[in-house]
């Protein structure tokens, strides 16, 4: 079973999509970590994501840290931009998650206690080729998505996540380990 996969898009609308996608191969209690560069495309995933769960528009969290998406899954939708580290208790993140929530958490790496179990971690970084800066391809640019998983559940529903997914994407399977 892969312990994880890049997937490329070409476009925010792609990633949009692949966030829709994505997202129906999440399950209650399961937390997403994004990472990635400011403005390489978490939010715009993120919106995606949490359109397959709830007809409210997602918004990004900025100033407000949490939003909260009703659906059959309630989606949490986290921006820890504005912390420079938290250990997940002082937001309730935990809770969230014991609760069934879906956690989606932009700028993820600042979170120092991240779960053991139940996690995806996917890494957004802009394509890059003969040290041009991002490849641009009118006006947008080409993004590599890495995924990872950490937990059996979480990596089985993400090799599920990555056989639909090559049906219609650029996937290249990874088989290292997430850390």
């Amino acid at each position: 079973m892969p312990l994880g996969f890049t997937i490329q898009s070409d476009s925010e609308e792609d990633t949009f999509n692949l966030g829709s996608q994505i997202a129906s191969f999440a399950y209650e209690g399961l937390c997403i970590i994004l990472s990635g560069e400011l403005g390489s495309g978490k939010t715009v995933f993120a919106k995606g994501f949490a359109s397959f769960y709830s007809s409210t528009p997602a918004r990004s969290p900025s100033f407000t840290l949490v939003n909260e998406y009703p659906g059959h899954i309630p989606v949490v939708h986290v921006d820890l931009y504005r912390l420079s580290e938290t250990d997940g208790y002082d937001i309730g993140l935990f809770d969230y998650q014991k609760d069934g929530c879906i956690i989606l958490v932009e700028w993820g790496e600042r979170w120092s206690l991240p779960p053991e179990e139940n996690l995806w971690h996917i890494s957004f970084r802009r394509a890059f080729r003969n040290n041009e800066r991002a490849l641009q391809d009118g006006g947008n640019t080409r993004l590599l998505l890495s995924v990872r998983c950490k937990g059996e559940k979480a990596c089985h529903r993400l090799a599920e996540c990555m056989e639909k997914l090559q049906k219609y994407w650029r996937v290249s399977d990874e088989s290292d380990s997430f850390s």
